[in-house]
């Protein structure tokens, strides 16, 4: 019985979670395999077919290693391993990526950022300028529903000019619809706007309500939220900060009661499920609380849903980790969160 290892070569050391690799050789007789992936989980699944000395023809990619020597004459290897492992490409998008994929990610940057999939099934890979808000919502909810993922983030330059030449030098040249940040590409889908994005990643996860009362607290909170960031933005954008904030700050407590009489007695906005409009809160919330920390003060029902959004075990995961990044919470042209 001759043995197989099946693994990845040395030079593509960036690995993400779940893949499918599959490695194809010449040879005549079965043998075992062995999956040799660095990270190496119990839901490993490998399966292979082989008998000789092979090259794969995904190289360098994969490779089987046999062991006695094989005999002379030609055969056919197949290996298939399922584990901890993705091919990540880098940029053009285009390149061919020998790992099948099989999980579900999906990237986006709200306003700033792009998203980009490999190949196949992707995983997805959220892409913004560098810690844009916009995107916040989408990789908290990436977190939450475990999604494969690898975020890519365009920068942009310094005061004066705030060059953004690395993303319009893309910009359409990516093949969107509608050209703008952030982006997703997952497979064949490409998508713009943040909350298109949010919606597909919900649709996956049955997240986007279920009755026709979740489903109208869904489409009404989700406007509600743009509706109280746009009008932050434009203070906190505004060369007239210091003059705009005191009225900003005197309007905060009405429309934080208009949050809380909405959620009510309820564990969630749209009902007692989560849906991804509660990650969209939670993002307006908590940059309400940022901005002013006493302005939920006199609302006890809307601390206690920052409180348990945040106590969520994927999310209190992610919060802890070195990925979580707290700011800036706006773009470098913002007066207010521009750190």
């Amino acid at each position: 019985m001759f043995s197989a290892r099946c693994s990845l070569a040395p030079s593509h050391h960036r690995l993400l979670p779940r893949c499918v690799c599959v490695c194809v050789c010449v040879c005549v007789r079965t043998a075992v395999c062995v999956c040799s992936h660095r990270r190496l989980l119990p839901r490993c699944v490998c399966v292979c077919v082989c008998v000789c000395e092979c090259v794969c023809v995904f190289a360098p990619l994969c490779v089987c290693v046999f062991s006695p020597p094989p005999p002379s004459q030609v055969c056919v290897c197949v290996c298939v391993c399922v584990c901890e492992c993705v091919c990540v490409f880098s940029p053009p998008p285009s390149q061919v990526c020998v790992c099948v994929w099989i999980g579900e990610r999906v990237g986006s940057m709200g306003g700033t950022g792009t998203v980009k999939v490999l190949q196949s099934r992707p995983d997805i890979c959220p892409v913004s300028w560098h810690l844009s808000q916009l995107a916040h919502a989408i990789r908290l909810l990436l977190e939450y529903t475990d999604s494969n993922y690898e975020e890519k983030k365009y920068t942009m330059g310094d005061a004066p000019d705030y060059d953004r030449s690395q993303w319009l030098n893309e910009k359409f040249k990516l093949g969107l619809d509608f050209p703008n940040l952030p982006y997703l590409i997952d497979g064949a889908h490409r998508l713009t706007q943040s909350k298109a994005i949010l919606r597909y990643i919900a649709r996956k996860h049955n997240m986007c309500g279920e009755t026709e009362e979740e489903n109208i607290r869904v489409d009404l909170l989700e406007n509600q939220v743009m509706d109280v960031r746009l009008h932050m933005a434009r203070i906190c954008y505004s060369p007239d900060f210091e003059k705009l904030k005191p009225g900003y700050l005197k309007e905060i407590p009405g429309r934080m009661k208009l949050f809380s009489v909405f959620l009510g007695k309820r564990c969630w906005f749209a009902g007692n499920k989560l849906t991804y409009v509660d990650f969209l809160a939670y993002d307006i919330l908590d940059l309400q609380r940022i901005f002013e920390p006493r302005c939920l003060d006199e609302f006890p029902n809307l601390k206690d849903f920052l409180t348990r959004f945040e106590g969520l075990k994927k999310i209190s995961a992610y919060m802890k980790s070195s990925r979580f990044l707290p700011g800036p919470l706006f773009l470098k042209l913002a007066v207010w969160g521009n750190k």
